[in-house]
This record gives structure tokens, C-alpha cells and sequence, in this order.
């Protein structure tokens, strides 16, 4: 019965709907805003509305809440409400390192997504993403973004002392270090790691070598006395024993020893020891100088004199026999001397025959220098006698070293007038200083003297270096040596084969006139002669005649004598004999134990 009555009704609503005329419409849009409910007339066409959301897809409209039955152009015939359906959309987001997907994350419109976490790249520092990934609306890929890691590296010394300043490196680089550090008494070795391809923070420190010395200690003469070697920084070292010296006392070493912080070389460095002169006149001890000297002191012994004696010498012993003159440097022991002495009243008297000679040559007052001397003296013509026999002697008047056109082997082509130099002995092929191939080459062989004064040390060898001319004419040898400076600027008596040629001008120019009389010291000098027994003192451009004894007229017994030369015009002197008839062989000296002949006769030869 139930059941007929539901059939009953629901045929009665069939009824009652087919017969309304209008059908109301309703939507729930679901979140996508408000669509008004609208009146379908029956048979009228249902047009759905349109509608959006954001972030959505519409599905469609449903006949229910639950979605389960899709509008799909069904009829309609009663009032209904339609349930828009929708699903969000979803995008893909991509977090990338380079090529590599990190992660792909599937995100709802509007949502964020998610990144990736703990990223680690060798090397580098992650900075982040290179995109925001928050509130997506479109699929995305987002890269990670780094930079370089980078480290500090610090530099330590052997004190952990930090050298210089922080280094911040890029990954993988290298590191340049500070300059090397020093420590005394070390060498820097290096450092502790290597400064190539850095990848973390680094505490680099300096590495070191002890250093070691090799200390020598030496001795005057530079021999090695003893070497120790690989002493540390500030150790001390034993010295050897005290070295000894002949003619020294050890004083010290010239430097400690102690605290070495360097090779070193140290020598030992002594005193002289005073060693001492006793001076004795037989028994007598004499008061006198010097009393001492050392082993670096060359002594020359000096005279004592003793009222009316004349001092001999010094000798080495009291008999008298071995003479000592001076103690030569290097002596290295006390010295005992003795005196010899000759009594001055035991005299014997020379006496002589100069047979037409004389002891000088002539002089006169000089009037006018520029004339040259000879017209007033002699010594023009007695010096280039004198040194004509030299070069006659000596077989120098056809030396090949004098120009052919000069070779006179005859005195009376030698003493001619040679024009301007008129002397033979200095003319030149070109009579100029540079071609020195006159006769002045034989002047002397060597020479020195002191450039200050221009007074001759020595002359050795030639015409002015050997007897009898090196006594005859010191005296004019001296004054050539005055004249040299001063006629020749930067010249010397002693200055070789030029200053020869030069000696023979100023020879020329003072014999005979050819050369002016100059001013100052020249003419000083051009005013005034020497002569054997009367010597130049020259100073302040003044020049002055000094004594000088030349020749001796007396003999002490003890005492050698040299006999010098005389002088005679147009002769060459052959010697000095004890006898008028000139027998026997000629005498140049009187010896210490000699007897002296009742008179010295003078022999003359005519020159030619």
C-alpha cells in the first residue's frame, strides 16, 4: 500500500512541474564570486555563465556539492544550483648548480616553494638563489649563485710574532710571502707549508737553520795559529796560547772572542821591545843617543865628538877591528858599540904641485846673465874638456845612439861653435828636447832627488856619476837641478832621457848667453857662479855661494884622504904621482895606515 502512495505522489509532482511555466537557477561559484540566481522559463535555452579564479582551472559545473555529477547539457526542468568545480594550478620549479637539478618541486599558483638545503661546492661560498621562489605563478627555475671562497693566511715568525698583515686568497691560489724574515744567528730555512694551490685559512711560519762561524785566529804574518769551526751564535771560543814573535812582546788579540755572531778573523798583535845602545870609549860608558830601538828601527849611529879628536867611527868590539856604521832595521838584540877617535894635534901636512894647474876655475862677477858666464870664467871651456875625455874614455864619441852628424872624435871639431846650442854635447839632429841624440844622454845613467827642494839624492853612472867628474861638478850638477823647474815647468834634473836633453839647454844658455837671463830664480841663478869649493845654496828664488872644502891639506893618520882633480885649460889631467919624473903607478888616495909623500905632483897631458 506504501509503495502505491510514493508512486501517487511523485506522478503528482510530475504533473505539477510540467505544468509550471518558470525554473530558478542558482550558482556557487565556489570562491569565484557572486552570480546572481536568475528564472529560466520553460523551454527557454540555458546559457551557463562564465566564471574565473585565479589560480585555478575551472573543472565545470555540477548538479552538487560533492561533484559527483557533471553538468553536461542535461535538461533541466527544475529549479537547480549549479557547484562550479575547480582545481589549482601547479607549476614545476627547478633549483639548478650549473647543469646539475638539485631538486624539481611541483608548487600550487601562489605558493612557495621550497629550496634545497646544505649546499656545498668546493671552492666556493653558496651566496643563494638567482630568483625568488615565493608566490609562484609560472613554472621556474631558480640557479645557485656562489663566489669564490676565499681564506686568511697569516704569517708567523720563530716568536710567533705575526709578519706583516693578513692575506685573504681566492680558492686555489697562491700565496706570496713576506720577505724573509731574519733571526739572529739563523738562516732562513723557509716556511712550514707550501704557499701553491691554498684551500683553507692558513698559519704559515718561518722555518730556520742554526748558523755557524769559522773563527781563525792568525798571526802577524797571516799564519794560521788556530781555525775552530761550527761555533754557534753566541758562543765563545778558546784562543790558542799566546803566540811569540822575534823582536815583539804579545800585547792582545784585536778582537774578542767571546759571543761570535759572524765569521771572524782575529790576529794577534805585539810591541816592539826596546832593545839597548851602549856607546863606550874603551871602558868608559858614554852618555849618548839613541839609547834604545826596536826591531822596526834602522839606526845610523852618529859621531861623539871629543875636544881635539876627530871621530872615526863605531865598531862592534873593543879591539877595534869590525866597524859598525848603523843597526839595520830587523835587529833584534842589545847592542854594545866602541868608539875610535884620531887625536887632531897628530897632523901631517899634504902639500902639492899643480904644475900649472889649479883647484877651481875662474870666476868673475857676473854683470850681464844674459851674455852667458863665459866671458868671465873659464868653466865653459875646462867642463867640456873634461867631459869630452869621458866620452873619448868610454868610446861613447861613435856611440850609434848619438846622431851621426854629431860624431866628433877629434877636440877640435867637438869644442867648436855649433851655432844655437852651441855646445856639441847638447845639440840635437832637430836641436828640439824630444830627439834626445846629442852627447847630454851620457849625463848620468840614474838619479833622484827631492822634487820640493830640487836638491840631487844621488847620481849614479855617466859624466855627473863617476869620478873624477862626480866631485869635480857636483857643485854644477846641483845647479842644473836648481835650474830645471824653473826653466822647465814639470821637469826635473832626475826625469829621464828628455830632462838629459834639457840639462844640455840650460847648460848652453848659461855657458854662452843663448837663451836670456830670464827673471826671478833664473836669473838668480844665471847671476851668481859655483865652483868647487864654493857650493849654491838656493832659496826663495835667491841664490847664495857656501864654502866647501874640495881638497884636503892635511893628514891624520887613521884617516884616508881622497886626492880630487885639479884643473888646466887645453890639458886632461893623468894624475897624481909622489915624484916629479911621474914613476910608478899614479896615486888617487892616501890610506888611513899610508905615509904621506913630501908633495903630490899634478901630470898633465895636452887634449886632443
Amino acid at each position: 500500500m506504501r509503495k502505491i502512495y510514493f508512486v501517487f505522489v511523485f506522478l503528482l509532482l510530475i504533473v505539477l512541474v510540467g505544468c509550471s511555466k518558470e525554473i530558478t537557477l542558482s550558482f556557487d561559484t565556489n570562491g569565484a564570486g557572486t552570480i546572481e540566481s536568475f528564472v529560466l522559463e520553460k523551454g527557454e535555452d540555458l546559457e551557463m555563465p562564465s566564471v574565473s579564479k585565479t589560480g585555478f582551472n575551472f573543472e565545470g559545473w555540477f548538479l552538487d556539492s560533492e561533484f559527483k555529477v557533471k553538468y553536461e547539457d542535461q535538461e533541466i526542468k527544475e529549479s537547480t544550483t549549479f557547484y562550479a568545480k575547480w582545481e589549482v594550478i601547479t607549476f614545476t620549479v627547478l633549483f639548478k648548480d650549473g647543469e646539475e637539478t638539485l631538486k624539481s618541486q611541483t608548487v600550487e599558483y601562489g605558493k612557495s616553494a621550497t629550496p634545497p638545503t646544505d649546499l656545498e661546492k668546493v671552492g666556493f661560498d653558496f651566496t643563494g638563489w638567482d630568483k625568488a621562489f615565493s608566490n609562484i605563478t609560472s613554472n621556474l627555475t631558480v640557479n645557485a649563485t656562489y663566489s669564490i671562497a676565499t681564506y686568511v693566511v697569516k704569517f708567523f715568525d720563530y716568536d710567533e710574532t705575526q709578519i706583516g698583515e693578513d692575506v685573504i686568497v681566492n680558492h686555489g691560489a697562491n700565496v706570496t710571502a713576506p720577505a724573509n724574515p731574519t733571526r739572529p744567528g739563523f738562516l732562513f730555512e723557509g716556511w712550514d707549508h707550501e704557499l701553491t694551490n691554498i684551500t683553507s685559512d692558513l698559519e704559515i711560519t718561518a722555518t730556520y737553520t742554526p748558523e755557524t762561524y769559522t773563527v781563525i785566529f792568525r798571526d802577524h804574518d797571516n799564519a794560521i795559529l788556530k781555525q775552530v769551526d761550527d761555533v754557534d751564535y753566541n758562543e765563545s771560543v778558546t784562543p790558542p796560547a799566546n803566540p811569540t814573535r822575534v823582536g815583539y812582546e804579545f800585547k792582545e788579540w784585536d778582537k774578542s772572542f767571546e759571543n761570535i755572531t759572524g765569521d771572524l778573523t782575529i790576529r794577534a798583535t805585539y810591541t816592539p821591545i826596546e832593545y839597548t845602545i851602549e856607546y863606550y870609549d874603551g871602558d868608559e860608558l858614554l852618555e849618548h843617543n839613541p839609547e834604545t830601538y826596536t826591531i822596526l828601527d834602522a839606526v845610523n849611529l852618529s859621531t861623539y865628538d871629543k875636544t881635539d879628536f876627530i871621530f872615526i867611527g863605531w865598531y862592534t868590539e873593543k879591539e877595534l877591528t869590525t866597524p859598525i856604521e848603523s843597526i839595520a832595521k830587523g835587529s833584534h838584540e842589545n847592542v854594545k858599540v866602541y868608539g875610535k877617535w884620531l887625536d887632531l894635534n897628530n897632523k901631517v901636512t899634504i902639500n902639492y904641485e899643480l904644475n900649472g894647474g889649479s883647484w877651481t876655475w875662474t870666476s868673475a862677477t857676473v854683470t850681464t846673465p844674459a851674455n852667458g858666464i863665459d866671458s868671465v870664467s873659464n868653466l865653459p871651456e875646462l867642463f867640456m874638456q873634461d867631459y869630452y875625455t869621458y866620452l873619448k874614455d868610454n868610446d861613447l864619441l861613435s856611440s850609434t845612439k848619438v846622431a851621426a852628424s854629431l860624431r866628433k872624435t877629434d877636440w877640435n871639431t867637438f869644442k867648436a861653435n855649433y851655432t844655437d846650442p852651441v855646445a856639441i854635447y847638447n845639440h840635437t839632429s832637430t836641436n828640439v828636447a824630444s830627439t834626445p841624440d846629442g852627447y847630454s844622454q851620457f849625463f848620468y845613467t840614474s838619479a833622484t832627488g827631492d822634487a820640493s827642494t830640487s836638491k840631487i839624492t844621488s847620481i849614479e853612472g855617466g859624466f855627473f856619476g863617476t869620478e873624477p867628474y862626480k866631485t869635480k861638478y857636483a857643485s854644477i850638477a846641483q845647479l842644473l837641478a836648481y835650474f830645471m823647474p824653473l826653466k822647465y815647468s814639470g821637469n826635473s834634473f832626475w826625469g829621464g832621457e828628455s830632462a838629459k836633453a834639457l840639462l844640455g839647454f840650460i847648460l848652453d844658455g848659461y855657458f854662452y848667453g843663448t837663451q836670456g837671463a830670464g827673471t826671478g830664480g833664473v836669473l838668480s841663478l844665471r847671476s851668481i857662479i859655483p865652483n868647487t869649493n864654493k857650493m849654491i845654496a838656493f832659496s826663495n828664488n835667491q841664490a847664495s855661494l857656501v864654502d866647501y872644502d874640495y881638497y884636503s891639506t892635511d893628514f891624520i893618520p887613521g884617516l884616508e884622504v881622497k886626492l880630487v882633480s885639479p884643473f888646466k885649460e887645453g890639458y886632461v889631467f893623468k894624475g897624481w904621482y909622489d915624484n916629479e919624473q911621474f914613476t910608478g903607478n899614479s896615486i888617487d888616495k892616501i890610506l888611513a895606515d899610508g905615509t904621506v909623500a913630501s908633495k903630490y905632483y899634478a901630470k898633465w897631458e895636452a887634449i886632443a
